[in-house]
């Protein structure tokens, strides 16, 4: 095989004359909330699925309900690559369909095909009837809604706890 080149480059030939451009770049590009980065990759996906296989029996009873911390917490998992719904399944010695998070895996899966099969449903309705539905485009409402300021508890919580922790429960 051919010997690849090494790069030589530093940062002032990346950016000549403009030595403040990363600090710049830096600082445009900060955090914008205050919610620590969680772990990430497949030790720790492998780490939350057997903190959550202790919740699993009590896991039809306690998902619906957000003041429970009774759902898997796993999605982050799926949704960055480091862990997929086979190795779920199998961590966890599923086999019946009807076990409710068995289930609730499934649907996921049938959505992700969904979206495969219609990639159009990112931006429209999957049925073209409601694609005009009247929607009022209120910024008021719309940094209400950001901000959990709504006046509707439950919505109000979720976005409250999704500007806190990064993570909003899915009811």
């Amino acid at each position: 095989f051919p010997t690849v080149p090494k790069a030589n480059l530093s940062w002032n030939e990346i950016l000549p004359a403009e030595p403040d451009k990363l600090e710049t770049f830096l600082k445009n590009n900060e955090k914008r909330v205050a919610i620590s980065i969680p772990e990430a990759g497949y030790l720790a996906g492998l780490q939350k699925i057997k903190l959550f296989s202790k919740k699993l029996a009590a896991y039809e009873d306690t998902r619906d309900f957000p003041a429970i911390a009774g759902t898997s917490q796993i999605s982050i998992f799926f949704k960055n690559g480091s862990i997929t719904v086979p190795q779920v399944i199998a961590s966890l010695k599923l086999r019946n369909p009807k076990n409710k998070f068995f289930s609730e895996l499934i649907w996921r899966e049938f959505y992700y095909y969904i979206l495969f099969q219609h990639p159009r449903v990112e931006s429209e309705s999957f049925l073209p009837r409601y694609n005009d539905l009247k929607w009022e485009n209120n910024e008021d409402y719309f940094d209400a809604w950001k901000n959990g300021e709504t006046g509707f508890p439950i919505v109000d919580a979720a976005m409250r706890q999704l500007n806190t922790t990064g993570w909003m429960h899915n009811r």
